[in-house]
């Protein structure tokens, strides 16, 4: 009886001296998307499908592409370890790697103090590119150069 009444109080010591992961889950309403590095880690998390992209080409017009438009889909998947996989019409481009960082971490310019999405090389950690961005419960906008021939502002959704 007493060795059953000290192996009942070591597991019950042991049932609640467990810690669980502490999720903490953010409710960003779109129309006030936000940018902060720590709610950014957590809501980018997920699988997210190109909806568009406006484009401003050096003097011509601006024009918005969609999936329908240009015939093709994209997605990108954010896992929770900082990897970004990027597909077109389902077949994996690329993996690359991750992090949300002042802007002045990589302009070395004391005033931009607005967080980016910084993008890596998966192997090597070699330095790719950072976008501007803004995030909500179900929408990721990436603002890339709006001015461009290549790519300009794209939305998001999470699916």
């Amino acid at each position: 009886m007493k060795q059953f009444i000290f192996l009942t109080t070591i597991f019950l010591v042991l049932l609640t001296s467990c810690k669980k992961d502490k999720t903490v889950t953010y409710n960003i309403p779109c129309n006030t998307p936000t940018s902060d590095a720590t709610i950014s880690s957590s809501l980018i998390v997920g699988k997210w499908k190109w909806v568009s992209e406006y484009r401003c080409p050096f003097g011509a017009p601006c024009s918005l592409l969609t999936p329908v438009s240009e015939g093709y889909t994209k997605d990108r998947v954010f896992d929770k370890q900082g990897i970004h996989t990027f597909y077109k019409n389902g077949v994996l481009l690329n993996t690359i790697r991750y992090s949300f960082v002042l802007e002045k971490e990589i302009t070395l310019y004391p005033l931009d103090n607005e967080t980016v999405l910084k993008l890596t090389d998966a192997q090597t950690g070699a330095y790719l590119n950072y976008v501007h961005f803004r995030i909500c419960n179900d929408t990721l906008t990436l603002n890339w150069q709006i001015r461009s021939d290549a790519v300009g502002q794209e939305k998001w959704a999470k699916y």
